[in-house]
């Protein structure tokens, strides 16, 4: 006799997630099938980040008031998590006790998103065409390792895919359409400007040319109306473009 197959539960767990996903269309359904997921899996927050030219939506069970200044603050260029998924397209799971940030922009955003209970989680990014990422993080409150194999969740994917789908729908954008003339990379620039950083250093971070940097500044410097660039860091901060440090 044939020994009876052991299911995996976050295999089933997943399989629910996409099913409700499938089914539902309106913003609370799928706030709802995302977060019956999250709590099944044995974690307390999920966040869905999209990052496009058009700017940053997202979709999450954090308070309000954490969204909206995630939003408002630009605050995807800095997110660690964020960074990270935008140069993999492998599900990976992070604890942000254990991350080497270095600047000091970065702790400070991990000191504040801390304060709302989200120490480590994991994270399914997701190329969606033409330059955009999306991806879904559950996070946890405690700095645990991963408790389940990473690579089960790339079936989790099409997650993201729904998630990306009901995001970028009508009803969606038109909640969070950012009036923010500058593009993902112009503000990265921006940010690492105002954090002192000089264009070859912020060339060989991002591992492009001096010139493509100073084109992004120029482009940056010329839609803020600002005559050079610390006059242009100032008008960032002050329209909360960018963090403060």
């Amino acid at each position: 006799m044939q020994p009876a197959r052991r299911i995996n539960p976050l295999s089933d767990q997943i399989s629910g997630l996409l099913e409700a996903l499938e089914l539902n269309r309106d913003e609370r359904a799928v706030r709802a099938a995302l977060h019956k997921f999250t709590v099944a899996v044995g974690l307390q927050r999920f966040a869905y980040v999209g990052v496009s030219s058009d700017g940053t939506r997202t979709l999450t069970d954090l308070p309000q008031v954490w969204e909206d200044y995630y939003l408002d603050a630009q605050l995807s260029i800095i997110d660690p998590v964020v960074r990270h998924a935008r140069k993999t397209a492998a599900p990976f799971w992070w604890s942000l006790a254990r991350m080497d940030l270095t600047e000091p922009v970065a702790r400070k955003y991990r000191d504040e998103i801390g304060d709302f209970g989200v120490v480590s989680g994991m994270t399914i990014p997701m190329r969606a065409g033409f330059g955009r990422t999306a991806m879904l993080t559950f996070m946890s409150e405690c700095d645990m390792d991963a408790p389940y194999n990473i690579t089960a969740l790339k079936s989790a994917v099409a997650a993201v895919a729904y998630t990306h789908m009901h995001v970028s729908s009508a009803d969606f954008a038109a909640r969070q359409m950012l009036s923010n003339p500058l593009t993902p990379r112009e503000l990265d620039c921006v940010m690492w400007t105002s954090l002192g950083k000089t264009k070859a250093e912020i060339a060989q971070m991002h591992g492009i040319s001096e010139k493509t940097v100073r084109f992004h500044i120029d482009n940056a410097q010329a839609k803020l109306n600002a005559t050079n660039g610390p006059h242009m860091v100032r008008i960032a901060l002050d329209r909360g473009l960018i963090p403060r440090r």
